[in-house]
């Protein structure tokens, strides 16, 4: 009975819908959905297809790519269904489309689903931007970029799932997602970009995948939950304001392999309380670490070169008198800033400091003398800017960087030493240092950056060692009195390959230069130039200078190309005084046998080139009898002058002193049929005292058994 009883029930209930599907003709499952609008949205038309039925669904399908839908010059969306994007409630696409265009499905405020290609796919910028409806996305392993604001304001979305296969996170790709509380990056993903997921203020939880390079400026700004961030080990870089605003960020791991912390990246995390900066590190960057009010124990290692004066303002280790000395703050063994109203007189840069921080002391002005102890390697950028009291300034032989501006305006500095240390002399260095009558240049530095000394007016000689290579952009213009400058100490070997552009205009004191050989490159307006920056820049030819250039060098174009007086500099092979080489006549005689182009030619105070059977050797070719020493013009196409290389004790001209020379001097000795000749003969007189004597070849005899030799 119950059976039949359960039965009965079941038919009416069947009945029942039967006869309400009837009654009711017009309600029919998606199946039955009827097409509205259809066309064509490829990149070349007919490749993409779209059709939207009246249930809300719009159906991608086809293969390649979808056009873009932004229209630019009139700033409107122009995707063919854009006029019925209220209806737009769900996007389905075929996995053989390979491109979601711009702009796509921007402000489809309906648009509650995606199921987006599982095939290769990029997805455009502005793609979902404004979809304030949709409440999850996965994303599949297929897609490997997601473009610029693709999913920005999408205020509704809670879920997003990252498969393998995603390489890059656009700009603001995931921006003002607020609803959004969970992110995992993939591994595959190596660039988060500027902002991708900025303003996300519900996301707590964040898990950065293993191969991540780098974090874009503003990538995770004003994400206020986030607890806890670990940097893995391959990022590089963290972008300006990276993490910025971060105020529940109490867990902070930075991975080993980080160079750069951009200004602002951790600014105004208030939770954080220890940072451990790794090795790696080279840069930290304004007011980073800002605003971290609990910030109360920093951990910097040695290897850090640059640290901005705020990166820890308006912190717990900024505000703990223990890390001030004499209104100096530090943190280990790094000079971050100074107070200002503090510091005065002559001030000594404590022992075993490494870095000063960039603009430690600008701006002090009541800062009279500065000594920079050996031991410190880095003065950062405007270090010391605007020090307008400063005299005196002592740089101790350890620093190998002296920043932009480091010493800009200080308009009462009269002299500086530039140790052999130093490599390079950034933007501005000592521009405007207008008391300034001398400056030195120690051998060891190898580029003077624009500006560095601009508008030193009472400096009267310039001396540049050999090593400089880069005279950067106006170094040394409207240096008003200098008289003497001597590019190179030796100009016809020397470093130097560019002059850049207005770099020695305005020295209206001086009148002769010699441009070294192998400069390459002079810029615009380097020499005999004045200008005048006002409304309208004024240019004025200095006639009073006269340049000396090598023939056919860039000195030389530059003269004539502009109209300046020169004269030609002549040249000959000249041995270095330390040399044991000797020239003789039309020949070089070298008693070092088995030796390479290389060190035959670090002899020679002049670039000197060897030649074997008209082919210039390369620098680990073996020199030896029969070769020729070349000195060739500047621009390497003509030899100027030629000498025959004769080894002594290599008669048989391979480079080597063997038992085959002394058979060859000995054959030569005996048969008066036979003789060497020219270098060869050279060569064979190993006693020096012009003849070819037995004694010649019993010494080779003796230097091949090891019992003698040659000095």
């Amino acid at each position: 009975m119950y059976h039949i009883n359960k039965l009965k029930r079941s038919v009416s209930v069947i009945l029942c819908l039967v006869l309400s599907i009837c009654a009711f003709p017009s309600i029919r499952f998606d199946a039955d959905a009827a097409v509205v609008a259809s066309g064509n949205c490829g990149e070349s038309g007919s490749n993409v297809k779209w059709s939207l039925d009246d249930a809300g669904t719009l159906t991608l399908s086809g293969s390649g790519r979808m056009a873009d839908f932004y229209d630019e010059e009139n700033d409107v969306v122009t995707s063919p269904w854009y006029s019925r994007k209220e209806s737009v409630k769900k996007a389905v696409f075929a996995s053989t489309v390979t491109y979601i265009g711009i702009s796509s499905f921007s402000d489809c405020t309906s648009l509650t689903s995606v199921t987006l290609p599982t095939g290769t796919c990029t997805v455009g910028d502005y793609a979902f931007s404004g979809c304030t409806s949709l409440t999850s996305v996965t994303v599949p392993s297929g897609v490997d970029s997601i473009g610029q604001y693709a999913f920005s304001g999408c205020s509704a979305l809670a879920s997003l799932k990252l498969n393998s296969g995603l390489v890059d996170i656009k700009m603001e790709a995931f921006s003002q997602c607020a609803a959004l509380t969970s992110i995992s990056i993939p591994g595959t993903v190596q660039t988060i970009g500027m902002s991708a997921f900025y303003d996300c203020d519900a996301l707590t939880t964040l898990t950065l995948g293993s191969n991540l390079l780098t974090v874009g400026d503003y990538a995770f700004y004003g994400c206020s939950k986030i607890a806890s961030v670990s940097i893995p080990n391959k990022v590089t870089y963290i972008g300006s304001g990276a993490f910025g605003d971060c105020i529940s960020l109490s867990s902070l791991t930075l991975g080993t392999g980080l160079e750069t912390i951009a200004p602002q990246a951790f600014n105004g995390c208030e939770k954080l309380r220890t940072v451990t900066v790794p090795s790696g590190v080279k840069t930290i960057g304004s007011a980073a670490f800002a605003g971290c009010t609990e910030l109360s124990a920093v951990t910097i290692h040695d290897n850090v070169d640059s640290i901005s004066g705020s990166a820890f303002s308006d912190t717990a280790v900024y505000n703990n008198t223990s890390n001030w000395q004499n209104g100096v703050f530090y943190i280990g063994k790094h000079l971050i800033c100074a107070d200002c109203d503090v510091v005065s007189g002559n001030y000594t840069v404590k022992s075993g400091t490494l870095t000063v921080g960039e603009s430690a002391f600008y701006f002090c002005d009541k800062l009279t003398g500065v000594t920079i102890p050996s031991g410190v390697r880095y003065i950062d950028d405007n270090a010391f800017g605007e020090c307008t009291a400063l005299t005196s300034l002592s740089i101790g032989g350890s620093v190998t960087y002296i920043g932009e501006s480091a010493f800009y305006g200080c308009t009462a500095l009269k002299s500086v030493n530039i140790p052999a240390s130093v490599k390079k002399i950034g933007y501005s260095a000592f521009s405007t240092c207008t008391s300034m009558t001398s400056a030195t240049f120690n051998s060891g530095i190898s580029e003077i950056g624009g500006e560095a000394f601009f508008g030193c007016s009472k400096i009267t000689t310039v001396k540049l060692p050999e090593s400089v290579a880069v005279i950067g952009m106006s170094a040394f213009a409207n240096c008003t009195s200098l008289k003497t400058l001597t590019l190179s100490s030796t100009p016809y070997n020397s470093s130097l390959t560019e002059i850049e552009g207005q770099a020695f205009a305005g020295c209206t004191s001086l009148a002769s230069v010699t441009v070294p050989k192998y400069v390459n490159s002079i810029g615009w307006h380097a020499f005999g130039y004045t200008f005048t920056y006002d409304d309208d820049e004024t240019v004025t030819k200095i006639t009073s200078l006269s340049l000396k250039c090598y023939p056919k060098s860039a000195g030389e174009t530059y003269a004539k190309e502009n109209g300046i007086a020169y004269t030609a500099v002549s040249e000959t092979m000249t041995l270095k005084s330390s040399s044991p080489y000797k020239l003789s006549g039309n020949a070089v005689l070298s008693k070092q046998a088995s030796t390479t182009v290389s060190a035959f030619s670090s002899n020679f105070a002049n670039v000197v080139s060897v030649i074997r059977n008209g082919s210039i050797l390369s620098a680990n070719d073996t020199v030896s009898t029969g070769c020729s020493a070349a000195l060739y013009s500047a621009d390497g196409l003509t030899v100027i002058e030629q000498k025959q290389i004769a080894v002594v004790g290599d008669p048989d001209g391979d480079g080597y002193i063997t038992v085959n020379d002394y058979t060859l001097m000995k054959h030569s000795f005996k048969n008066p049929t036979f003789s060497l000749s020219g270098e060869f003969a050279l060569a064979a007189d190993t006693d020096g005292n012009g003849r070819f004597t037995s004694t010649d070849y019993i010494i080779i005899k003796r230097i091949v058994r090891g019992t003698y030799y040659l000095t």
